[in-house]
């Protein structure tokens, strides 16, 4: 289950979850972070607003002609046969896209309601188009990838609040910045505002709230296939836990986990889904 897709250390956090699929579905699971790649490099590449707002609207009428079959993209050709092969529906697809359409409309989110409509599009969608190449059982399932894209999201979105800011952009509510008594203009200038352990210590806890929201609804059965998804779900979780072990010091640096950190993490779930599609 894929949050957003920015930089490198995304991009690796998800290459984790590859090793625990056969090599059928590993190449379906490759479609779908190339999808979630090229469309988020249309947002975060060169070009104006109104140019990558275009290059949007050519980006959702070639995922339509994906969608029927007709598409010749080198991108959108293997993601259609993932999609053909391990149901991966197309409204998911598109609802990425729009999560990312926001980028260039939105930089300041009012409540956290706002906020968390663009997590379930950016986030979300992407564990939701996951779900037939891990092989999930039961419907229920869906709702693990919703509430687990929300807490993968709000992690970033803590971890980035200083790059975020320096690019002119805050996810952090407006409601919440000002409940906390934190300055915007001192995030924008990238100093630690007052009251600004509190207000990420609030932020965390939401995303607390919903990495046990997650484990909780994940049916039994279920716990296998979802190796892939719970294994970024570790390594996003510990991140969390690491920027809090911090007091929430994201002003000097990115926190990231070490690379033996988190290959611990995807062999503790590799034990119990290694063996899945064996």
């Amino acid at each position: 289950m894929g949050p957003h897709l920015k930089g490198a250390a995304a991009g690796s956090s998800f290459r984790y979850s590859f090793w625990l699929l056969p090599p059928d579905r590993r190449r379906a699971l490759a479609a779908v972070y190339n999808f979630c790649r090229a469309t988020d490099d249309i947002v975060d590449g060169e070009g104006s607003r109104e140019e990558k707002t275009d290059a949007l609207e050519r980006w959702k009428s070639e995922l339509r002609l994906a969608e029927r079959g007709s598409s010749k993209h080198p991108v959108l050709v293997p993601l259609r046969e993932a999609s053909a092969r391990y149901d991966i529906p197309f409204p998911h697809c598109f609802d990425l896209v729009r999560g990312v359409e926001m980028d260039l409309s939105a930089t300041r989110y009012e409540t956290f309601p706002e906020l968390e409509t663009y997590c379930e599009l950016v986030a979300s969608s992407v564990g939701l188009m996951c779900l037939g190449i891990f092989g999930r059982r039961n419907e229920r399932t869906e709702e693990y990838a919703r509430q687990l894209g929300r807490a993968l999201q709000l992690t970033n979105i803590i971890r980035d609040v200083a790059a975020d800011a320096a690019l002119g952009r805050v996810y952090i509510p407006q409601e919440d910045l000002v409940r906390f008594g934190c300055a915007e203009s001192d995030l924008l200038a990238g100093k630690r505002p007052p009251g600004f352990g509190e207000l990420m210590s609030f932020q965390a806890s939401r995303a607390e709230a919903y990495y046990a929201a997650a484990e909780s609804t994940l049916r039994p059965d279920d716990r296998p296939a979802m190796a892939p998804a719970r294994v970024m779900a570790g390594i996003y979780h510990e991140t969390l836990r690491k920027i809090g072990r911090s007091g929430y010091d994201v002003f000097n640096g990115t926190v990231r986990l070490a690379a033996p950190v988190k290959f611990l993490i995807a062999l503790r779930q590799g034990l119990t889904g290694a063996l899945r599609f064996r």
